[in-house]
């Protein structure tokens, strides 16, 4: 390094990448900073990101339910005999929208005997796996269960519009902002579910905070962790956060599981991020953010916070660093910056195309959960199973990850996205056979081989630009 505070010219390539390499070297890029930094936004962040996501689809199941017909009490009768007598057969259960008329019932006339009307005094529910669900507190059922697929339907695709909007306000007023954003719609959706279900329009709007809020708050918080590691060390962070997210999801069954009331489920989930902001302030801003956008005091006086917290030092041609990240990203900004080169609109193409299909398969995972009749090999599968399979999936082929790692450096990072994008046509082929050695091996099969890609992709366009 030159006395004068030059740019050290011992490396191959002396532009902003390396620079700011050496900068990271100075003041500490595996510090008491970073550690705090992705121990609580990386780790326990995704963690209840996706369990926020999923707590909802297991307040949306619908239990199974039968009509309500008053006067078992007083029949002395259980509840098994009580439904022979009362509700039709549809198939090998009980109907579910469907009674005998108990007026039919008087003075000894078999109801059986009489034709089926629709339920006319409300639903009784199997309290067995919840004891109360969005559908099951509103009656979301029979000629009203187009409700609960409105809110799921409307709640996602107005969530995808307002993700557009988390981006734009990552993208002009910081990560840090973006991601102090994302976790109170964590909050304050999770609370407005609980007083709004009766008022449709406002429960799906609630929700879709959560739906354009979850992706924005976990890649705010995974660039910035990224921005300040060691380029050796960023696969691993990816590895980390990755598990956070598998962990997330097999919470959300033991969260389930536990309470059995949506209710305490989402207020539960609301507490949670109010734990996770009071550790905002160990949550920087990007200091390549600050500097693209022209304050690179600010982002100095950031890096001397780090410093101070690992031990440190700011090193004296820091300011020229920044000024030249300044000056080669300035121009990169915006939703136009997607079109800046070949390779960033290639890399971002195929990422969402990878989102896209871990999406379809989470919905997948939540309709087999809703899909009564979803019972391969005899297994008695609970609302919970698949929540709870699909998420150690993921943690556990965090190994694949690794090893698809592990390729990428030896063979490069195309190599790596090939591997990925190879997993993805097994993966369609396992939806194809729901009965290969039990109920739980498609589950992992498909998130295994689904949830690698995702993460290799990700791993690639996040150190695409690097």
């Amino acid at each position: 390094m030159e006395e004068n505070g030059e740019i050290s010219t011992n490396r191959r390539n002396p532009k902003v990448g390396p620079a700011f390499e050496e900068v990271l070297d100075s003041i500490g890029s595996r510090g008491k900073f970073q550690t705090r930094l992705n121990i609580v936004f990386n780790c326990v962040g995704p963690c209840l990101n996706m369990l926020s996501i999923n707590v909802f689809f297991l307040a949306m199941q619908t239990p199974d339910h039968w009509c309500h017909v008053p006067g078992r009490e007083r029949a002395n009768l259980s509840l098994e005999e009580w439904k022979n007598f009362t509700i039709p057969r549809a198939g090998n259960s009980f109907s579910k929208c469907l009674m005998y008329n108990q007026s039919d019932g008087i003075n000894g006339v078999n109801w059986n005997s009489s034709e089926p009307v629709k339920c006319q005094h409300g639903w009784d529910y199997d309290d067995t796996w919840f004891s109360l669900t969005v559908p099951s507190q509103m009656n979301w059922v029979c000629d009203n269960q187009q409700s609960a697929n409105d809110v799921l339907f409307y709640a996602q695709n107005i969530g995808v519009a307002l993700s557009l909007l988390f981006g734009y306000i990552g993208d002009m007023y910081g990560r840090q902002l973006l991601q102090f954003l994302c976790l109170v719609a964590h909050m304050i959706s999770r609370l407005l579910l609980v007083l709004t279900p009766d008022i449709l329009v406002l429960f799906i709007l609630a929700q879709s905070l959560v739906s354009a809020a979850a992706g924005p708050m976990h890649e705010s918080a995974l660039s910035v962790g990224l921005e300040l590691a060691d380029i050796r060390h960023r696969t691993t962070l990816n590895y980390f956060s990755s598990c956070g997210l598998g962990a997330g999801v097999m919470a959300t069954g033991l969260l389930g599981w536990g309470l059995r009331n949506w209710n305490y489920s989402m207020y539960c989930t609301a507490a949670l991020f109010i734990a996770l902001i009071s550790f905002f302030r160990w949550f920087p801003e990007s200091p390549r953010w600050l500097a693209c956008r022209g304050r690179e005091e600010d982002a100095l006086r950031l890096l001397r916070r780090i410093a101070a917290t690992n031990g440190g030092r700011l090193p004296p041609f820091a300011p020229r660093v920044m000024r030249t990240v300044a000056k080669a990203q300035r121009d990169r900004k915006g939703f136009l910056s997607l079109f800046s080169s070949w390779n960033v609109f290639k890399n971002t193409v195929l990422l969402i195309t990878a989102r896209k299909i871990v999406t379809q398969f989470n919905l997948t995972v939540h309709m087999i959960a809703r899909d009564e009749s979803y019972d391969p090999e005899g297994m008695k599968m609970t609302y919970y199973s698949p929540q709870t399979v699909y998420g150690f999936g993921q943690v556990c082929t965090r190994t694949d990850a690794v090893l698809a790692g592990v390729a990428g450096w030896w063979c490069g990072r195309e190599s790596l996205r090939g591997f990925s994008g190879a997993g993805r046509g097994p993966a369609a082929l396992c939806l194809r056979r729901p009965r290969v050695r039990g109920a739980l091996r498609p589950p992992l099969d498909r998130c295994g081989l689904l949830s690698a890609g995702w993460g290799n992709m990700r791993g690639h366009r996040l150190h695409a630009e690097g």
